[in-house]
């Protein structure tokens, strides 16, 4: 990275790991109820009924309880990016213009949120099938497949979920940054991305690139899972 900002800076632009780290402390612990509860389950040998019972403890210790955190992590991300951009908008010598009708924007937002939980206890699903039906193949005892369940949920669900949090958290927070952009009357964003030595070489090649909204948004869209990178109002310097 050449331009000049503050290490401090650098490490967290927009200032979300705090709200990733909410986020993360709420969603991860429903997985872990499901793994005790799925521990306790006498799964016997009706696969269908096991089946069955895999998907109703899902819903019921997952995504259900699940629906009010996303309803109120995804907002908070948003308004968070809106405040963010305003405050860049200012150091730039400019008026900031508070969020207004942002709600359709969160709305898509949590749906997204959403499916992809229901993507992840899907797979979390599949894969304890399988595990229970190769298990019962082979003789292994119930506490056996316990034990493996509860690795399928950390390995898959929880490291799966953690994922989410930090990209749809970021997703969130630059749709709101670039909204507030625009309200600004900003027409071009420019990119920075975190500066560290996880930062990969696709996000380092696209740091301090010029976009606009339509640039700007395909980007967010295309980026890989976790990425941390984020936007600041470009101001055009005016030729010597």
């Amino acid at each position: 990275m050449t331009r000049t900002y503050s290490n401090d800076f650098l490490k967290d632009p927009a200032r979300v790991l705090r709200l990733m780290g909410e986020y993360e402390k709420q969603l991860i612990p429903l997985f872990k109820d499901f793994a005790e509860r799925m521990a306790e389950a006498d799964l016997g040998t009706d696969l269908e009924a096991v089946s069955a019972h895999i998907d109703a403890l899902l819903e019921e210790a997952v995504l259900s309880p699940a629906g009010s955190i996303i309803q109120k992590a995804v907002p908070l991300a948003y308004r968070h990016g809106d405040r963010f951009a305003g405050t860049m908008i200012q150091k730039a010598g400019q008026r900031a213009h508070a969020a207004t009708e942002w709600w359709e924007t969160v709305a898509l937002l949590v749906t997204k949120n959403v499916g992809d939980l229901k993507g992840i206890t899907d797979e979390v699903a599949k894969r304890i099938r399988r595990t229970i039906a190769d298990g019962l193949l082979a003789g292994k005892s119930q506490g056996q497949m316990a034990r493996e369940i509860a690795g399928i949920v950390e390995d898959v669900g929880e490291y799966r979920a953690r994922l989410m949090v930090k990209t749809e958290t970021m997703r969130a927070v630059n749709a709101g940054t670039k909204d507030r952009y625009e309200r600004g009357g900003f027409t071009l964003f420019e990119r920075i991305e975190v500066d560290d030595d996880r930062t990969c070489d696709y996000c380092l090649s696209i740091d301090g690139k010029i976009c606009t909204r339509e640039e700007a948004d395909a980007i967010d869209a295309s980026i890989h899972p976790g990425c941390r990178g984020t936007w600041l109002p470009y101001v055009k310097k005016e030729a010597p």
